[in-house]
């Protein structure tokens, strides 16, 4: 029941504050000169901030906020681990990303640049946004957020409802307002954003990011820290950005819907893929648990 409590009360302040804020903040901006700031921007990002700041006390009401309770324990082969991580998250999101070129559903895109330096530059660009991604979702999903759930439930309420709670928040989108509309509260637009997690046409991607989830709470679980998660997820995103950067989607291709309407890539092929590899690491045998 404490437990139960704690995380009730956790995210009930995640809301008040979030919703309570958000217009502040705005106002500020806007008078620091950020005029293209939007509500409904702003709201988003503080939601990200609150939930951060507020899982230092909920863990500490839970038994305490150490490195290990952040994934951040010092063990053995922690760069072994993250780099084969990296492996795995470019093979598997690699493989789903070859199979949809095959099948005609994203194209080459034309007139792509051949000089070397040129792709090395994006390369550079698209793994440093995959390593600040990685970094930033795996402390907090994989890290903070697994140990409180774990905490309060269980490992097995930490790997179902953390891998739900990490494919929601892909979805989390407020449109912004009309011109000349008067200005929004921040709870109505965290209202809205929270409602498109329930888009039906997203239903696919939502799957493929829960089985992903899911992929790297098995992981969490495993190793005791975030080390191949971040491998992983870094993997993923570097994968799925240098697609991007390479190909288009065909939305006439007889296979179009292997690929998920949200981002055009992560769809049910995605999904399938990545539920083999959630079988494939929760089969693996586990590495000691040895401290550097």
């Amino acid at each position: 029941m404490p437990a139960a409590l704690a995380l009730a009360g956790y995210l009930a302040a995640l809301v008040l504050i979030a919703g309570a804020a958000s217009p502040a903040l705005l106002r500020l901006l806007q008078r620091a000169g950020f005029d293209g700031a939007t509500l409904e921007a702003v709201s988003l990002r503080v939601l990200e901030i609150v939930a951060i700041v507020l899982t230092v006390p909920l863990l500490a009401m839970l038994g305490g906020g150490s490195r290990c309770a952040w994934g951040l324990a010092a063990r053995q082969r922690w760069w072994l681990r993250a780099g084969r991580g990296a492996l795995i998250g470019v093979a598997s999101l690699g493989a789903v990303c070859v199979i949809l070129f095959v099948l005609d559903v994203r194209v080459l895109r034309v007139g792509l640049v051949a000089d070397p330096s040129v792709w090395l530059a994006a390369f550079a660009g698209a793994a440093a946004s995959a390593a600040v991604v990685a970094v930033k979702e795996e402390v907090f999903f994989r890290g903070g957020l697994f140990s409180a759930l774990s905490r309060a439930g269980g490992t097995a309420l930490a790997l179902w409802a953390g891998a739900a709670v990490y494919a929601a928040a892909h979805f989390l989108d407020a449109p912004d307002a009309p011109a000349g509309e008067p200005l929004r509260s921040g709870f109505q637009v965290l209202g809205q954003a929270l409602a498109a997690v329930a888009r039906v046409e997203n239903l696919d991607s939502f799957v493929a990011l829960l089985c992903a989830g899911v992929v790297l709470g098995v992981m969490r679980l495993r190793d005791g820290d975030i080390a191949s998660c971040l491998g992983i997820h870094f993997g993923w995103v570097l994968s799925i950005k240098l697609c991007k950067k390479l190909t288009y989607i065909s939305d006439a291709a007889p296979m179009r819907a292997l690929a998920g309407r949200h981002d055009d890539l992560i769809g049910w092929l995605a999904a399938l893929v990545l539920a083999v590899l959630a079988v494939v690491v929760w089969c693996w045998p586990r590495m000691p648990r040895t401290h550097a």
